[in-house]
């Protein structure tokens, strides 16, 4: 909690003394993992979009592809964990484009992640589409972990 109220209060005072830097953009970053693991899903989402939305070159350079996946990840869940399906659906959707393009992540986890929000969505032959390609992926020597879901 003290972690959270420096930054919260520190953010601020940077960005209106040096506009905006990469540097605030990684305090907004770290800010919205210390929410995310107090459980605050829609703080954490807040810090996560203003990382995303941004046009600095932060997100295309200190964060490498391990980062934006997580990233992207995180913003899923805590869309998820907010009740917003629509948002957690295209957050997952970009994480497997992003995955795609790095060759980096996991995608039998996402695959199932956006197939249990598309279930809970009730769009229930989109959720199978994924839950399907969830079981090809892995049969592709493309395993993923059970601990990973």
């Amino acid at each position: 909690d003290e972690a959270i109220s420096l930054y919260a209060k520190n953010i601020p005072l940077k960005r209106e003394r040096y506009g905006s830097s990469d540097d605030i953009n990684h305090m907004i970053y770290n800010l919205g993992n210390l929410y995310f693991k107090k459980e605050n899903y829609s703080e954490a989402l807040g810090c996560f979009s203003i990382i995303l939305e941004s046009k600095s070159n932060y997100v295309s350079s200190i964060l490498n592809k391990e980062s934006l996946a997580s990233l992207l990840f995180d913003s899923g869940k805590s869309s998820e964990k907010i009740g917003d399906l629509s948002s957690a659906e295209n957050y997952y959707k970009e994480l497997l484009r992003h995955q795609e393009r790095s060759g980096y992540g996991n995608k039998g986890t996402v695959m199932y992640c956006l197939a249990s929000v598309l279930l809970e969505a009730k769009k229930y032959q989109q959720s199978l589409q994924y839950f399907e390609k969830m079981i090809s992926a892995k049969y592709e020597g493309k395993t993923f972990d059970k601990g990973d879901i």
